[in-house]
C-alpha cells in the first residue's frame, strides 16, 4: 500500500457532502451552529457568518508532488469576535494564516488574512449541529377563560 492510495482513502473517508440549501438561512448566513469535525467544539453559533464562493485556491507553496484540495464554499467573517472557539497557526500559505479548532487543534479548517481582518472557514471541513425544531407552547386564554397551547 503506497502513501498516495492511503491519502486518497483518508480523503474519501473524511470528505463531507453538503447541500447549500440545508446550510443557509434567508440572509445567506449559517442556519446551524458550526462545529469541529473531530471534537464537536462550537466554532460559530448560528446566524453569525456569511457564505461566499470566492477565495483563491489554497496551495502548499506550489511544490510538485504535494496534493491539494480545491474548496469552493466558504464561511466568511470580518470579525474574530464572531468565533466561539478558534485556533490560529503561524504557518502562512499563499499570504494567509491557517485556522484550527481552538480545542483539539484539528485543521487547517480555514484561513485568515495577514492583517487579521478577514477570516474564511471551509464549508466541507466542519460539521453542523442539527437545529432543534421550534417548540410552540405559547399559552393563550380563550374568551371563555379556558387555557390552550399553540
Amino acid at each position: 500500500l503506497n502513501i498516495r492510495s492511503l491519502q486518497k482513502r483518508v480523503r474519501r473517508a473524511t470528505s463531507v457532502q453538503v447541500n447549500r440549501d440545508d446550510l443557509l438561512n434567508v440572509d445567506n448566513k449559517n442556519w446551524n451552529g458550526i462545529v469541529c469535525r473531530r471534537c464537536d467544539s462550537l466554532i460559530f453559533p448560528e446566524d453569525k457568518v456569511d457564505y461566499t464562493a470566492e477565495l483563491p485556491v489554497m496551495t502548499v507553496g506550489g511544490r510538485e508532488g504535494k496534493e491539494t484540495e480545491t474548496i469552493s464554499w466558504w464561511w466568511h467573517t470580518k470579525s474574530d469576535m464572531d468565533f466561539d472557539t478558534i485556533g490560529f497557526e503561524w504557518l502562512v500559505i499563499d499570504n494567509k494564516k491557517t485556522l484550527l479548532c481552538g480545542d483539539c487543534e484539528f485543521g487547517p479548517i480555514g484561513l485568515r488574512s495577514l492583517d487579521d481582518k478577514e477570516f474564511w472557514v471551509a464549508v466541507e471541513r466542519v460539521r453542523y449541529k442539527d437545529k432543534k425544531p421550534a417548540i410552540r407552547n405559547k399559552r393563550l386564554r380563550s374568551q371563555t377563560g379556558s387555557n390552550f397551547f399553540l
